[in-house]
């Protein structure tokens, strides 16, 4: 049995617009975010993740994947001032997942934002983009930093829409093609409730 929504989400668009979710397969239009707590909803990030990295074709062993799914609860925990969401739908069936995980004092990094091919551009991905960056900023980082590859062209749209700048790398374990991003959270403005 899947675990019960611990909190939901809303997210007013620019245009001041509220909604809990956008349409998906299956989802009736609503959506809940979760924040990991329980050992099940760890076990469904690591399903995600884990999923995404298969559909992503690349082993991403470089950036101690393995290490990470491992060791997800302490990386992404509130101990660590982190955190990891997960998004399902109406069926209770989990679809994403997106994490904040500390750099330093002043910096977290978004880590592991995936969403199953099915729901995909849909407005699910940014929903939880919102949500992790109101997170982050809640948390008192100013800065927020994340890594994607260059063909990921509709990721890569979305982070550029959200307010994040293309800039150089800020961690060493990278391929060729890997695009580095940042935010400055003190300036940004998201509308979330939890």
């Amino acid at each position: 049995m899947m675990p019960r929504c611990q909190c939901t989400t809303t997210i007013r668009d620019d245009d001041g617009s509220s909604h809990r979710g956008g349409g998906g397969a299956d989802d009736g239009g609503g959506l809940a975010i979760e924040e990991c707590e329980s050992d099940g909803q760890w076990e469904w990030a690591r399903a995600l993740a884990t999923k995404y990295q298969s559909l992503l074709g690349v082993d991403l062993q470089y950036q101690g994947f393995r290490e990470e799914l491992e060791n997800m609860s302490q990386m992404y925990g509130r101990d660590n001032r982190g955190c990891f969401l997960l998004v399902k739908t109406n069926s209770s069936e989990y679809i994403g997942c997106v994490g904040c995980r500390r750099l330093d004092d002043i910096s977290a990094e978004m880590k592991r934002m995936f969403i199953l091919p099915e729901y995909q551009r849909t407005g699910i991905g940014r929903i939880l983009a919102k949500a992790i960056i109101a997170k982050a900023k809640g948390l008192g980082y100013q800065k927020f930093w994340l890594d994607t590859l260059s063909h990921m062209t509709p990721a890569i749209k979305l982070y550029k829409s959200l307010g994040f700048v293309e800039t150089g790398p800020y961690h060493s374990k990278y391929t060729d093609n890997t695009v580095f991003f940042e935010l400055n959270l003190p300036f940004y403005k998201v509308m979330v409730g939890f």
